[in-house]
């Protein structure tokens, strides 16, 4: 605005790589001699949250409920440590803009290199359920969106039910 009005600065993350319209409208009858620059910055993701250094296997951050939020971008990697008891059934889902674009992924602590499941995408988020193994589990978060995706986590536990005798017994067996 060169006439000394006001400033309007908006700033947006665009939630992919593409094309986009940015419209001006006024708020009623478009006054005389009014002015406008728009002017477009991009600014890349550089890969680094509040939570670095999680970007491999061997420096996970802890995971505590009720979640945790990251971002990330174009390849950067986010590890997460959750500890699960034998048996007990884990639904860890990853939300926010982008999720699901970005890679997510289970592996077991003690073979850190070979993944054990890959998320499902869902709607814009991704999900991922087990049943939990002695020690820890990791979680891994993959950017694949050359602009920052910011991400929250959240794991969901609960126990089976054990099966018992029934009032049909002896019935188990043809």
């Amino acid at each position: 605005d060169n006439s000394g009005g006001p400033t309007v600065d908006l700033r947006f993350s665009a939630p992919r790589q593409g094309t986009f319209a940015v419209g001006v409208e006024w708020g009623g009858a478009e006054p005389a001699g009014i002015t406008y620059t728009l002017a477009v910055q991009e600014e890349r993701c550089t890969g680094a949250d509040d939570f670095e250094p999680n970007n491999s296997s061997s420096s996970p951050r802890t995971y505590s409920a009720p979640g945790v939020s990251g971002v990330t971008c174009n390849g950067d990697e986010d590890w997460f440590r959750l500890d699960s008891s034998p048996g007990e059934e884990v639904n860890a889902v990853l939300t926010g803009p982008g999720a699901d674009r970005s890679k997510f992924e289970l592996y077991d602590a003690n073979r850190p290199s070979q993944p054990l499941a890959d998320s499902i995408p869902v709607a814009g988020w991704r999900t991922i359920s087990f049943t939990g193994v002695p020690g820890n589990t990791l979680l891994r978060v993959v950017g694949m969106e050359p602009m920052a995706v910011t991400f929250t986590l959240q794991a969901t536990r609960s126990t089976p039910q054990v099966c018992t005798a029934d009032a049909f017994e002896p019935n188990d067996s043809l």
